[in-house]
């Protein structure tokens, strides 16, 4: 059951605070032909101004319980799925939450791969797809046994290139 090739955690940014999702691999049984991961619960919510060693260390934990929850959808049962997200950050919607947050992608491999997501093709990249795009300069790489704070502030860092959806609605105190 430990072959997997990589671990992945994803990190959104959304009304405040960092909301870090621990994954798996896709289905209710353990399958390892499943390369594609599913989120299977919040690890963590810390405010957007947490000691930076805090988020380096619960990314890190996220990513070590890689694959130790199963999900509780199949893949396909996306109403399901996205009522449990919605119900962890606080969304009344999948839409709205898309539209509001930001999104960083740590992918454990040989290497930790911290990868902004640009929300809507802002810019013309987005996610993990940006390693086969032009647009490899994106992404940040750093060793695994890199510190706490190096992780946290490397994440950080990435949100400064992740993008809003171009559509977001601002609160005026958010423009100022």
């Amino acid at each position: 059951m430990e072959d997997i090739l990589y671990k992945d955690v994803l990190i959104y940014e959304y009304k405040n605070y960092y909301y870090i999702i621990q994954r798996s691999t896709q289905g209710k049984e353990y399958d390892e032909r499943v390369k594609s991961s599913e989120n299977v619960v919040l690890y963590s919510k810390l405010e957007l101004n947490c000691p930076i060693k805090q988020l380096g260390n619960d990314v890190s934990a996220a990513l070590e319980n890689y694959n130790k929850i199963r999900p509780k959808f199949e893949p396909w049962e996306l109403g399901g799925l996205n009522k449990q997200f919605c119900s962890w950050v606080g969304a009344k919607g999948r839409k709205s939450f898309d539209r509001d947050s930001r999104c960083v992608q740590v992918i454990k491999n040989n290497k930790l791969e911290i990868i902004p997501f640009d929300n809507c093709n802002k810019n013309g990249w987005y996610g993990p797809m940006i390693k086969e795009m032009r647009f490899k300069n994106k992404i940040t790489t750093i060793e695994i046994d890199s510190t706490f704070e190096t992780i946290g502030w490397r994440i950080k860092k990435a949100f400064k290139k992740s993008t809003y959806n171009p559509n977001k609605k601002y609160k005026k105190e958010e423009l100022l």
